[in-house]
């Protein structure tokens, strides 16, 4: 297999998604992506949850707006999409318990994702979202704390596997 890494902020400023390629079957075509919590199956990541931190879920919402339209729906209707988890948390407003799906399926049943323009998207996904866990900014805030950053991973000079 391989990798590639898009920068898909939006739910969190660090968001990512990696697709990947199935280097058996094809080099240029890919296989799945792992969206994390830009995308679920069904819907996409609240984009609220950093208010605490100093970002505005508006910023936010057009971020992801973005990282969507032109990163993520530009992958083929057959790739797969896994997210990084489904229902049972409060990372969405309408989370699947589905674990899997299609790009082609999101595009038709995913209401984030049906044609918009980027403020009614950011109206949409930021409206209606349930109070925010109280854990959550104090868990932001430790990612970041925790974490070194990309600069700093660099600066030790650290080597692919492959």
């Amino acid at each position: 297999i391989r990798l590639k890494v898009l920068e898909t902020p939006g739910h969190t400023p660090e968001g990512i998604s990696l697709v990947v390629f199935d280097l058996e079957n094809s080099s240029t075509i890919p296989h799945a992506v792992l969206t994390g919590d830009t995308l679920f199956i069904g819907d996409v990541g609240r984009p609220d949850l950093m208010a605490s931190v100093g970002i505005t879920a508006n910023e936010l919402a057009g971020m992801l707006y973005d990282s969507l339209h032109d990163k993520i729906l530009s992958l083929p209707d057959a790739t797969l999409v896994y997210p990084a988890h489904g229902a049972g948390s409060m990372c969405g407003k309408q989370l699947s318990t589905e674990k899997f799906s299609t790009m082609e399926t999101q595009r038709r049943y995913n209401y984030a994702l049906q044609p918009m323009e980027k403020e009614e998207f950011i109206n949409l996904v930021t409206a209606d979202q349930p109070e925010a866990p109280q854990y959550f900014s104090f868990d932001a805030m430790l990612n970041r704390s925790e974490r070194p950053t990309l600069e700093q991973v660099l600066e030790r000079e650290l080597h692919p596997l492959s």
